[in-house]
């Protein structure tokens, strides 16, 4: 079983790396939809497709599975690419590197140190919440998953706030 989680994480933040290299050297930017996938998201929507998966052991949850973490790696790639982008992407390359030097020699060992706390991360809700749900397998009511998976959701939302809006709301 960690195996499965192991490989299922690593297939899919190689592919991430992959995409988000492609991006940044083409100077593409993420659709916003991106930023909603943090490991609250993650959680949450695991929890619920680890949930479909026990009752259906269907493959389609397992697809769909491959495809939350590739869009969890994406986004944690970004919000990595950000931190250092923004700060030194003018500077490194008014020295006369080139977007692919540049991604090379600087952006991709941030990522990769980022990829692998993520891939850690990954791998570890992946299994954990496979063996819950197989062990509770037929006491899990529906909305039992519901309910922590839609916290999970708002928690995410409220960390890709800006912090002025939610103070604002709330005062």
């Amino acid at each position: 079983m960690i195996l499965n989680a192991f490989f299922i994480n690593l297939i899919a933040s190689i592919i991430s790396y992959f995409i988000i290299k492609y991006l940044i050297i083409k100077n593409y930017n993420l659709p916003n939809v991106f930023e909603y996938f943090t490991m609250y998201t993650l959680t949450g929507m695991l929890l619920i497709l680890f949930y479909i998966k026990n009752i259906s052991n269907n493959i389609m949850a397992d697809i769909f599975i491959f495809i939350i973490f590739i869009f969890y790696y994406i986004r944690s790639y970004d919000a990595s690419r950000k931190k250092f982008h923004e700060r030194f992407r003018s500077m490194i390359l008014s020295f006369g590197y080139t977007r692919n030097s540049y991604f090379e020699t600087f952006l991709s060992k941030k990522l990769i140190l980022k990829g692998t706390e993520s891939f850690f991360y990954g791998t570890g809700v992946f299994y954990i919440l496979n063996k819950l749900i197989n062990i509770s397998n037929d006491n899990v009511n529906i909305i039992n998953i519901l309910i922590p998976s839609i916290l999970l959701f708002i928690a995410s939302i409220v960390k890709t706030t800006k912090t002025g809006k939610i103070y604002k709301f709330v005062k």
